[in-house]
């Protein structure tokens, strides 16, 4: 897969290249499911993407890179992304009022993937388990590469 993602991106990165290309690679390559619609995220904040992701896009201090194709892959627990910016607008800030059924809901979430995974690691230390490094079977993911905004 990375081999193929990092093709796609080269392949992408030539002057020339028609638009249309990005949106006919995402439907043949991705396994993100925005590849049913050629890889478009349409508009996203730092909140709405991986933080590897989020970290590139949003919270560089002077931006390696602007408009257009990343000039490189970004890696995440999902795999390896190609981005494509096609505009950017300024945020605005959300009174807190506003933004407080947000929190509470991101918290509460938070909560609960710690509670799940506390009690999967307190089943795990009680297991015993042999030939299965069972860690790793708790960190994996499925991969996907392409991601688009």
């Amino acid at each position: 897969m990375l081999v193929q993602a990092e093709r796609a991106l080269v392949e992408l990165s030539r002057p020339g290249v028609a638009p249309q290309r990005f949106v006919e690679l995402a439907a043949e390559l991705s396994a993100c499911p925005t590849r049913a619609i050629g890889g478009d995220m349409g508009w996203i904040g730092p909140h709405d993407c991986e933080p590897e992701l989020a970290n590139e896009l949003f919270d560089q201090r002077h931006s390696r890179w602007g408009m257009g194709v990343h000039p490189r892959l970004i890696h995440t627990g999902h795999g390896f992304h190609i981005i494509e910016v096609l505009g950017r607008r300024k945020g605005r800030p959300i009174p807190y009022p506003q933004a407080r059924a947000s929190i509470a809901g991101d918290l509460a979430v938070q909560r609960q993937a710690m509670a799940r995974e506390n009690s999967l690691r307190s089943l795990i230390g009680e297991a015993r388990v042999q030939g299965i490094d069972v860690n790793t079977l708790l960190l994996e993911e499925s991969l996907r590469f392409w991601c688009h905004d």
